[in-house]
């Protein structure tokens, strides 16, 4: 299981445009339902940095809001 922080979350988005939360955590070795993975999530929503397109729960599907390094 890797570490899971808002860097490592935007490090999957920089790599493919669009996850859903399972995609995401798929990726990082853990369950969709994982507190540290939805933390991380809900943050990065928060500060705008990624934005939700479609879907609620685990079928919900985030972009990448910004464009910086």
């Amino acid at each position: 299981m890797t570490n899971i922080s808002n860097q490592s979350v935007l490090h999957e988005f920089r790599q493919e445009s669009c996850l859903d939360v399972r995609k995401l955590a798929a990726l990082h070795g853990v369950d969709a339902r994982n507190e540290t993975l939805c933390r991380a999530i809900l943050d990065l929503e928060r500060s705008g940095k990624i934005r939700r397109i479609r879907g609620k729960g685990r079928n919900t599907s985030f972009v990448l809001a910004t464009f910086e390094t």
